[in-house]
């Protein structure tokens, strides 16, 4: 059976509302190009990786512990959840206090602390109900808190700023609307693995969770320098105009990635892992090099159709300084294809236990991405940020690679 007859057997209200998700954000980026400045578009930027970068930080992969352990046929869900909300708890306390220091250094205006950390906790909390849902094989439901989170908010936005789109900053409250109503939907959802009893927090339980999750955050921190580190330099070297033409395409470059993620990674990931945590080697070589081939697949026969479908909205939509950065998006489109694939060899190095080799990889193309970036950006301008991205990327896809090759290869 091949990967296009296995995609069509999914729920079509699944899909349906995974692709809306996906058109919620191309029709926010369209909303504040069309209504707005770049040097909006940059602002927005700036907060939304603001925002992701910080829920990585409150999240501290944590996560990564939970589905080692809750992917076991004997695992005690509740008491697992429950530590960890404990221990997150003190992570909020540390996240606040570094925040002020971030407002105070003018990064940005003062204005906006109430709806950021707002919408902070909100995303790390209902991301973690998303990594639940679908750790439970409840892809359905993870699709409809998805697009709570991320779409519905937005097409609301889109009906008020045709009307009336006097005020930016509605996009930030919305926001955040969306997030209670995702929050409330994936409570719902996740009220029967919840804790119906109070335990009392174990510090074993959290020393072992931070010797596993530990080592991948420091990982996830790497990999997030590298994808956004260059969006720090452009706007430190450039301005925010420059950074909004930069964010424009970097959006649409990264719908491939989560259309790769949506029908893909989402499905097969968790049935991977289980086959590391019950199944024989048999089972993980072949779903492993079918999880492998599949994202490799999609990544190379999207590319094409997303790169046409957003050639076709600039050339309809037309803004002149939007135009002249298509180079920046053939770049920015080529390193997603990268971004995508590496999620096959990330999730086998998972199931491997190989944490050090992932470390270790997502460590190189972070100080790459960084010094090509410095480099690159004071004299090329951003498509300099495009490069410096694409090359973080393809030094990642080779170590994890080489990496899975000397497994085998010693296996």
């Amino acid at each position: 059976m091949n990967i296009f007859s296995e995609i069509t057997q999914n729920s079509i209200a699944n899909l349906l509302l995974r692709a809306l998700s996906i058109g919620g954000r191309f029709l926010l980026i369209i909303l504040i190009t069309y209504f707005y400045l770049p040097e909006n578009l940059g602002l927005f930027g700036l907060f939304n990786t603001s925002i992701l970068l910080l829920v990585q930080f409150v999240g501290f992969d944590y996560y990564v512990y939970t589905s080692r352990v809750l992917i076991k046929k004997d695992a005690n869900r509740a008491f697992v959840i429950y530590n960890q909300m404990g221990f997150q708890f003190l992570v909020y306390i540390i996240a606040i206090s570094g925040m002020i220091y971030y407002f105070y250094r003018g990064y940005i205006g003062w204005q906006y602390f109430i709806p950021f950390l707002s919408i902070l906790l909100l995303e790390h909390i209902t991301t973690e109900q998303y990594r639940l849902l679908i750790l439970f094989k409840k892809s359905f439901q993870a699709s409809v808190l998805l697009f709570i989170k991320s779409a519905a908010w937005v097409f609301i936005l889109s009906i008020i700023w045709v009307i009336d789109h006097s005020n930016f900053d509605l996009i930030f409250w919305l926001w955040l609307g969306g997030l209670l109503i995702s929050f409330y939907y994936g409570y719902r959802k996740l009220r029967s693995f919840l804790p119906k009893t109070t335990y009392d927090i174990s510090k074993n339980e959290i020393k072992d969770a931070l010797k596993i999750c530990s080592p991948f955050f420091l990982s996830t921190i790497f990999l997030k320098i590298t994808e956004y580190s260059t969006r720090y330099i452009i706007d430190f070297s450039l301005g925010k105009t420059e950074l909004g033409m930069f964010t424009f395409y970097a959006n649409f470059a990264s719908i491939l990635s989560t259309i790769v993620f949506t029908l893909i990674v989402m499905h097969q990931y968790p049935v991977l892992l289980d086959s590391f945590v019950n199944g024989t080697k048999e089972d993980q070589d072949r779903l492993s090099r079918k999880f492998f081939m599949d994202v490799t697949k999609v990544s190379i026969l999207g590319l094409p159709f997303v790169y046409l479908a957003v050639r076709i909205f600039v050339s309809f939509y037309n803004p002149e300084v939007y135009f002249e950065g298509l180079n920046v998006f053939i770049v920015l489109l080529l390193t997603n294809v990268l971004v995508s694939i590496n999620y096959g060899t990330h999730y086998i190095l998972f199931g491997y236990n190989k944490d050090r080799v992932i470390i270790l990889s997502y460590m190189a193309g972070s100080f790459l991405t960084i010094a090509a970036g410095v480099f690159l950006i004071q004299r090329f301008g951003i498509i300099g940020a495009a490069y410096a991205g694409f090359l973080g990327f393809i030094t990642i896809l080779f170590a994890q690679i080489v990496g899975i090759w000397n497994i085998r290869r010693r296996m």
